[in-house]
């Protein structure tokens, strides 16, 4: 217990805007320490807490699983993918998450784009889709719209697979009932799940654990017909073969889409060398990675976003 309390303590120090600021001051092996010791020591536990991400988002946590304890202890999740989205999005725009989980990504899209903007939550797991209400009411974040369905090809019921224990975000089509619960959830096509003018908005990020070409591909079917985003934030896993993952890319690239792949890893190490990192540098995606990577996707006219002074000096 008094381990315990001691933890939650230091969450609730830690989780303080004055706190996080002063931490990129101390040096890497100290600060490495402090925080890499704390992660290690609440990871096995059940830490609940609230945690605060550095852009004041507030979010329902509990320490056993990867998302929600790196919220804790880093007030961030996926470093790169936020310097994405909070290079992109401005004060009036839409942005649609498909893959929502417990709103990580769609709480900070809310503050950036206002009141008068639009946040699209697509997230069809009763247990996510839980977590990510509460957090939204915590936030009382008014701008966001929540979809209860997964994007199939035809209408109907699709069952979902949860993530192993310790891993709400690996939910996907592709799992095992003997890792995680199975669940029936409501399903339909892409352009059934979201108006035309949520599809062709600024920003929109797939994570859907496997399924992402089924979504794009939708998504490209349409470009002859309606407006496409700005910008694409996609998770590219290797569950399809290169060829396929090859093929979708091009399409991107034929409709005018510059491609960036965007620094990602799950690692502890990843965290502590790039959470007080002042600027992320996207390179030019060339090929086709043999691993799963994150793609930030840009049309030519909107290409500008990526000129120094932007992404590459992006504040996380």
């Amino acid at each position: 217990m008094p381990g315990r309390l001691v933890d939650r303590v230091a969450i609730r120090m830690i989780n303080l805007a004055a706190s996080r600021r002063a931490a990129r001051y101390l040096p890497r092996r100290v600060r490495n320490g402090l925080f890499g010791g704390l992660h290690d020591r609440v990871k096995g536990r059940s830490l609940v807490a609230v945690a605060r991400s550095r852009d004041g988002v507030r979010l329902h946590c509990d320490s056993r699983d990867v998302i929600q304890r790196f919220m804790l202890v880093f007030g961030v999740w996926e470093p790169g993918v936020t310097a994405a989205i909070r290079a992109v999005l401005r004060p009036g725009d839409t942005f649609v998450d498909i893959g929502a989980n417990i709103g990580c990504h769609s709480l900070l899209a809310s503050r950036l784009v206002g009141p008068t903007g639009t946040v699209v939550a697509v997230e069809p797991f009763p247990e996510a889709l839980s977590h990510l209400r509460s957090n939204i009411v915590l936030n009382d974040a008014r701008n966001i719209v929540v979809i209860e369905r997964a994007v199939a090809t035809s209408p109907g019921r699709v069952s979902l697979f949860r993530g192993p224990q310790g891993n709400l975000g690996k939910t996907s089509r592709h799992g095992d009932a003997s890792v995680g619960q199975e669940v029936s959830v409501p399903c339909g096509p892409l352009a059934d799940l979201l108006e035309p003018a949520h599809l062709g908005g600024r920003l929109l990020k797939v994570d859907v654990e496997g399924d992402e070409n089924l979504v794009l591909g939708q998504l490209l079917d349409r470009a002859g017909h309606d407006k496409m985003p700005d910008a694409l934030l996609l998770e590219i896993s290797t569950s399809e073969a290169r060829e396929e993952r090859g093929a979708g890319l091009q399409r991107l690239r034929d409709l005018g889409y510059a491609l960036y792949r965007v620094p990602n890893r799950y690692g502890l190490s990843f965290y502590l060398q790039n959470v007080w990192k002042t600027a992320f540098r996207f390179s030019v995606l060339d090929d086709v990675p043999d691993e799963q990577f994150d793609l930030l996707a840009v049309r030519s006219e909107t290409v500008d976003l990526l000129v120094p002074g932007s992404i590459s000096r992006t504040v996380v």
